[in-house]
């Protein structure tokens, strides 16, 4: 049988033993040490010896590499006829009792033994009785084994954190017909937000927006979900613009930014591929980790996109826009199940993520869709039942009316009146 390097350690802490046992006690002899410099694998016990060469402690360890050697000598000696031997039962008792039992080894020659494996004597640091021995403190030259580095875990699996959660929130844009609303519009509507809801969600940069949005949230201790509006904005220029707010107006706390969206129903309008999109969000998260945000970043599409496209589930939080208004067999008075509905189906194509509904809601006016009624009544029952749903990771669409949007083929007429706030 092949003899492996831990039934080298073993038999070297009992090689007087086996010396004892196969020569007379009273005959003198040269003991002679070889200088050997070996590097071996040693398995998960170390035999500790004394002075006299007699094992008095094991221990089990993590793997080590490389053994220091020790000094070459040559010396006459005698056995002590007193120095028992060992039986590895004893050894095995001796143990750290998290060992079960020492791998069984046999004796060979002392030729084998040093050529093999030298192992450095150490004087044993006295131990009260029945307190296991400690092992010596390793030398600088053999550090202390360290476990192995987690894998980086790939794009395609970075984890959400399943407790993700955002207050009930409201969807913004700081447009009116012909331009930008002025500053003091702005600001008032954000105090009017934030009045009422605990974040606000804007959708880039326009208007200078990012500065006042960071302002707020940071001055009145409420959220804020930031975005670029690709593929009108830049991303570096966006998180340049986030990272000065922050430092400016929130004293450097990114977490004043709760999430950050890349692009809004691109996929939906066929302007951007799928791949375009997971990109754009992996190269907006890289320069926001620059930058110091940690928080999730994504891509914002309707559960069905999703459900058809299983890559959009990569992002750390899942973002989709559901409005029930646009199933013409649904009431507002049914609309809380609806948007509960689809995203179940969103639950199911993005196991184990976090879903962020990043607009819903009900027109005011408009024209009708089957069951679908916009009026104000229709409206506020439809945010009740909505409400009933969900009490957060959601944003209701809109904040304002939007009297610069213009109507589209489905849009019943509805375009302008989805503002949630009079």
């Amino acid at each position: 049988m092949k003899l492996t390097p831990l039934a080298c350690a073993l038999v070297a802490g009992v090689m007087f033993v086996g010396v004892a046992v196969g020569y007379p006690f009273d005959i003198k002899r040269d003991l002679v040490t070889e200088v050997v410099w070996t590097t071996v694998t040693l398995g998960n016990v170390i035999v500790y010896v004394d002075e006299q060469g007699v094992p008095y402690a094991t221990t089990t360890t993590t793997e080590a590499t490389g053994l220091a050697t020790t000094v070459a000598e040559t010396s006459s000696a005698i056995l002590p006829s007193s120095t028992p031997a060992v039986p590895s039962s004893m050894l095995a008792s001796q143990s750290n009792p998290a060992t079960s039992a020492l791998p069984s080894f046999m004796l060979v020659s002392e030729k084998d033994v040093v050529t093999s494996v030298v192992l450095e004597h150490k004087v044993p640091t006295p131990v009260e009785s029945g307190a296991p021995a400690q092992p010596p403190a390793q030398s600088p030259a053999q550090p202390p084994a360290q476990p192995p580095a987690p894998s980086p875990t790939p794009e395609t699996k970075e984890a959400g954190p399943l407790n993700f959660r955002v207050p009930l929130g409201v969807t913004y844009d700081p447009f009116m017909e012909g331009g930008c609303k002025p500053a003091t519009q702005l600001s008032n509507e954000f105090d009017a937000m934030y009045r009422d809801y605990g974040i606000v969600r804007i959708y880039g940069n326009d208007c200078g927006l990012i500065p006042l949005a960071v302002q707020k949230a940071a001055g009145q201790g409420k959220k804020l979900m930031a975005g670029v509006w690709l593929p009108n904005q830049r991303i570096e220029d966006v998180v340049n613009a986030l990272r000065e707010a922050v430092v400016k107006y929130a004293g450097g706390r990114w977490d004043v930014i709760s999430l950050v969206s890349v692009e809004n129903e691109r996929v939906l309008e066929k302007t951007m591929a799928v791949s375009q999109a997971i990109d754009a969000v992996r190269e907006a998260r890289r320069q926001l980790r620059d930058a110091g945000y940690g928080g999730p970043v994504g891509a914002v599409e309707i559960p069905s996109v999703v459900v058809d496209n299983p890559a959009l589930c990569e992002p750390e939080v899942v973002m989709v826009n559901v409005h029930p208004f646009f199933n013409r067999d649904q009431t507002a008075q049914n609309a809380g199940r609806t948007v509960r509905e689809q995203v179940n189906t969103v639950v199911k194509a993005c196991p184990n993520k976090p879903i962020v509904v990043t607009e819903s809601g009900w027109p005011h006016e408009g024209q009708t869709n089957g069951a679908a009624v916009p009026s104000v009544e229709n409206q506020k029952a439809a945010m009740a039942s909505i409400g009933r749903e969900f009490d957060g990771n959601l944003f209701f669409h809109n904040a304002f009316d939007s009297g610069w949007k213009k109507d589209w083929e489905g849009s019943f007429g509805a375009e302008r009146y989805w503002g949630v706030i009079s």
